[in-house]
Formats: C-alpha cells, sequence, structure tokens
C-alpha cells in the first residue's frame, strides 16, 4: 500500500472477481486494531488505452501495461472509511 507505508498490517482479506483484464474488488486491512476496506480495480486494458498502446491486431496492449506498470495499473483503489470493528476479524477468519 504505496500510500501508506508505515501501515502496519496484521492480516488483509481480499474478495473480487476477474475477467480477462481485469481484477475488481474490496481489500479489508486489519492495522492497529481497526479494519480499514478499500474498493479497488486493476485493468491492464484501462491503463493500456490510457497510454494508447495497442497490440499487433489493434488492442489494447494488456500485456505491455501489466508488465511495466505492474500494481500502477489500478483504475480504482478507494478507502470505503476507517471503522474500528474489534473481533471483525475473528468473525470473518482473519483472526489469530
Amino acid at each position: 500500500m504505496s500510500t501508506e507505508p508505515a501501515l502496519e498490517i496484521a492480516a488483509v482479506r481480499v474478495s473480487g472477481s476477474s475477467g480477462c483484464a481485469d481484477f475488481t474488488g474490496t481489500v479489508e486491512v486489519e492495522a492497529g486494531g481497526r479494519i480499514r476496506s478499500f474498493d479497488f480495480s486493476w485493468d491492464c486494458a484501462w491503463r493500456a488505452r490510457e497510454e494508447r498502446w495497442t497490440d499487433c491486431f489493434g488492442f489494447p496492449d494488456q500485456i505491455r501495461a501489466a508488465s511495466e506498470f505492474e500494481w500502477r495499473c489500478f483504475r480504482v483503489w478507494s478507502e470505503r472509511g476507517a471503522e474500528s470493528r474489534e473481533g471483525e476479524m475473528e468473525r470473518v477468519g482473519m483472526g489469530a
């Protein structure tokens, strides 16, 4: 989580679904006794369109975008709101 490098993460839960060029869902992060939720969409076709990269068939060059941009292919990364929910990680199977 490049925007918060000092965040001491205890547990992470990722739920999402993948398509041909994307992986979209939610990340729940336990840090400092709080659970923070983030919506995300990693989309290499979007990044390729943004860069105006096309493959030999004229489609967005997803392979190049994924290779060169890696984690920077996130089209969406937004926090839902931080709430202190003691014990929530145990209820979702992420506790110690």
